[in-house]
């Protein structure tokens, strides 16, 4: 372990014993780790490769189908007029799916876009609040009984002013539809 530029290492003393790895058996151990962790990469990497060679053989033999006659115009088997049909019609279907994804992409940038506004709003409020009640949470954490009975005869004129205040005209629930009151009842205005 000196020899490895642990300095302050011996073995047998400060808890170090027998069932401690030895170095070359740690090195092995990582090496084994690290194995493992690039065969994954490798997996993963020749899995992309064989669908971009499927792709790319694709293109080849589209660009290699038919043959230029004397007179310059292009032939074609039939094999390889019903494949480059069946590729066409597939591409031709796979525009309506991706003209879709595009759209839900769009949809969910924009919501995406929307939901970080409201939370840097909400964000920016906490902040307002967290500075407006510091004096607030710090006194209740000292004398929680006086900030108390201070918010009580602060708040004591606020609820009498709210149940003297003369209740408005309200139409009950049920009455009312998404767009405001049913046909079959006036309006009031």
């Amino acid at each position: 372990m000196q020899e490895a530029g642990f300095k302050d290492f011996v073995r047998g003393e400060c808890g170090s014993d027998t069932q401690h790895l030895s170095y070359l058996e740690y090195q092995i151990q990582q090496d084994t780790a690290r194995l493992k962790e690039i065969q994954k990469a490798i997996e993963i990497n020749a899995a992309a490769e064989k669908f971009a060679k499927e792709i790319h053989k694709t293109y080849l033999e589209i660009d290699n189908m038919g043959r230029r006659t004397i007179t310059g115009k292009m032939s074609i088997s039939k094999e390889d007029f019903d494949l480059l049909s069946e590729l066409a019609k597939e591409g031709i279907s796979s525009r309506g799916t991706i003209q879709r994804v595009k759209s839900d992409s769009q949809i969910l940038q924009q919501r995406n876009w929307n939901l970080q506004r409201s939370l840097e709003r909400q964000r920016k409020q906490l902040e307002t609040l967290m500075i407006r009640g510091y004096r607030y949470w710090q006194a209740l954490k000292v004398e929680p009984e006086k900030v108390e009975t201070f918010l009580d005869s602060v708040l004591e004129p606020l609820r009498k002013k709210e149940e003297n205040r003369p209740k408005r005209f309200c139409i009950p629930k049920e009455r009312i539809i998404h767009r405001g009151i049913r046909k079959d009842e006036n309006r009031i205005n």
